[in-house]
């Protein structure tokens, strides 16, 4: 009787089950068997994102450029992408290729448009641009940072310059032009600004720089990451919320390092041999980082999706 009613149950379980109709496929995920490596960093999800490139984390929030097409907003808790609901369409968008986060009585997005060459700055919740500037001198927006006044920073690769300009989009000052040493650059690309400090990829000279932002060609005392540790084409750039923390790409080795905002190396943070962070495909060339907290969030817009590490305690 026993064995009949137990069969009865697993027969009704599996209609019920049935019943359902549908399946649902979630994205890649951390293996469930995988023990995290205390003191590094970790696999800990994978976000299914179409195309993503430039990215930032604020808060509860992840901004992220979809297809260079729109600006997409994601709840960055959640083991899937999750919109918030208050949040709508950033408007009047060509080919955005990079953006930015600036505080000062509210927050505030800045996206540098590569379709009509403007900057524009939004409110956090979207809408129509609060404003827009573009600069003559442009050829390509490489790189985008603002500061707590609003102040815009934007470095065009291929004329070697990084540039200054205030609120309103005025030009304030050159911040760093061509050359070989240091405060000086060569194909600055990726740009970050924390506690008075402008971060950039010096790409050319496979730098990363502290640079001061209200000079010309002047660089922060102590060397330039990439001297005590090589690094080959890096691109990106971004910092902690303290500004304690720099973390940078290496495209042509596949490769993300953590440094301290002094320059000394203190992780990597992805590479294929990394057995901690393996995805499969594995990221080739990361362009874009972004980190607060204990995340990094690493776009690979060649395989639709957002790599999210977590820094394990020990």
């Amino acid at each position: 009787m026993v064995r009949l009613l137990l069969i009865v149950a697993v027969a009704a379980g599996a209609l019920a089950f049935a019943g359902c109709g549908q399946q649902f496929e979630l994205p890649p995920q951390p293996e469930s068997g995988r023990i995290p490596t205390p003191g590094t960093y970790n696999l800990d999800r994978i976000w299914e994102i179409p195309s993503p490139t430039d990215l930032l984390v604020h808060g509860s929030f992840v901004y992220v450029i979809e297809e260079e097409a729109t600006v997409e907003v994601y709840l960055r808790r959640y083991p899937e992408p999750v919109r918030p609901a208050f949040v709508g369409d950033f408007e009047g968008l060509v080919r955005p290729v990079h953006v930015c986060l600036a505080r000062r009585d509210s927050t505030f997005i800045f996206v540098a448009d590569a379709g009509d060459m403007q900057v524009k700055r939004y409110y956090f919740r979207g809408g129509e641009p609060l404003h827009a500037f573009r600069d003559s001198a442009w050829v390509e927006l490489s790189g985008l940072a603002a500061d707590e006044h609003l102040n815009v920073y934007v470095s065009d690769a291929v004329r070697d310059t990084i540039y200054k300009y205030d609120e309103y989009g005025e030009r304030v000052r050159l911040i760093a032009d061509r050359g070989t040493g240091q405060g000086f650059v060569i194909g600055p690309q990726g740009l970050a600004y924390r506690n008075k400090v402008l971060w950039v990829a010096d790409t050319g000279k496979n730098w990363v720089q502290r640079l001061r932002p209200d000079s010309t060609n002047t660089a922060f005392e102590g060397h330039p990451i990439g001297l005590d540790i090589e690094l080959a084409e890096p691109v990106d750039v971004a910092a902690d919320p303290a500004g304690e923390s720099v973390f940078v790409t290496e495209a042509a080795n596949d490769r993300v390092f953590r440094f301290q905002a002094t320059g000394g190396f203190q992780d990597t943070v992805y590479a294929h041999t990394k057995r901690e962070v393996q995805v499969d495909p594995p990221l080739d060339a990361p362009r874009y980082v972004a980190a607060d907290d204990s995340l990094v969030f690493l776009p690979d817009p060649e395989n639709d999706r957002i790599i999210i590490l977590r820094l394990t305690t020990p």
